[in-house]
């Protein structure tokens, strides 16, 4: 019981993310998609300091609070002449901390409560000792809760800091929406040479702007912080702006998509990054 009650608390999950750039550069790709302050009311967003020394980043859903999620902690390094962002995910130490004094302290009131009516000569029902217990319960509750709706914010986070679209003047396959007008958006394929990272850039644009501008090109639609793209439609975007080999390099970038999940079983959609500039 115990060894299972520091793992729930104490549980770290080390991680470990490697990049083909500099570490200035990844520096800078992963600031591109996260934000310092997430004040976004409408969007989910990975928050938090991105420094060569230090990165913290937590995913925050707008209107939700949870103080048992998990936080990604590390610094990026160079590994065999490669950029590594290492680190792990872990529960904050101020939420461990309130807990382990929340949790300490309520099962010395349940001692002392049990202690108390052993000594108790008068008759106790036979229910009051076992709402001693519901104190610490509540907390372990309360802990389990916390962690299971945050179930999933590990593979997200991992998303967005694989995912990672470069800045400036790298160029890669992307699908920009920019405005077209008052209220309105186009979007187009740009840069279908580079298959390495994928992503789509909304310019200036709102989130309804762009929803209705990636429909109406037929090049795929908005979920939440991605974009599901139809690989129909990428193929016949590219046509004329690609070299002899680009269909064979378009295939293998699907199956790669695929085997991490971001491509569906029948490689119709392709999941991409949404970054806003």
């Amino acid at each position: 019981m115990l060894r299972w009650l520091k793992n729930l608390l104490f549980e770290s999950t080390p991680a470990e993310f490697r990049s083909d750039y500099s570490i200035a550069e990844s520096v800078q790709r992963l600031a591109a998609v996260t934000s310092r302050w997430g004040l976004s009311l409408s969007q989910t967003q990975a928050v938090g300091k991105v420094s060569a020394d230090k990165v913290r980043l937590q995913r925050v859903i707008p209107m939700v609070r949870n103080s048992f999620k998990p936080f990604f902690t590390g610094h990026f390094e160079t590994r065999d002449g490669r950029t590594v962002l290492t680190g792990h995910f872990a529960i904050p130490m101020a939420a461990r901390i309130f807990m382990l004094i929340w949790l300490a302290m309520a099962t010395l009131f349940s001692v002392a409560f049990l202690a108390g009516d052993l000594r108790s000569a008068n008759g106790t029902p036979a229910s009051l000792p076992l709402f001693a217990f519901l104190f610490p319960a509540a907390g372990i509750g309360l802990i389990v809760l916390g962690k299971w709706f945050a179930r999933n914010d590990v593979a997200w986070l991992s998303d967005v800091m694989t995912r990672a679209p470069p800045r400036g003047n790298t160029p890669t396959m992307f699908v920009l929406i920019s405005p077209a007008g008052p209220s309105r958006a186009r979007a187009a394929l740009q840069e279908p040479q580079d298959l390495s990272k994928l992503h789509v850039e909304l310019r200036d644009v709102t989130e309804a702007a762009a929803r209705e501008a990636l429909a109406a090109a037929g090049l795929g639609q908005v979920d939440g912080e991605h974009a599901w793209l139809s690989v129909k439609a990428l193929r016949s975007a590219a046509k004329g702006g690609t070299g002899s080999d680009w269909s064979r390099r378009f295939d293998a970038m699907l199956d790669a998509a695929q085997r991490q999940g971001h491509a569906d079983e029948k490689l119709t959609r392709v999941r991409a990054l949404i970054v806003r500039t």
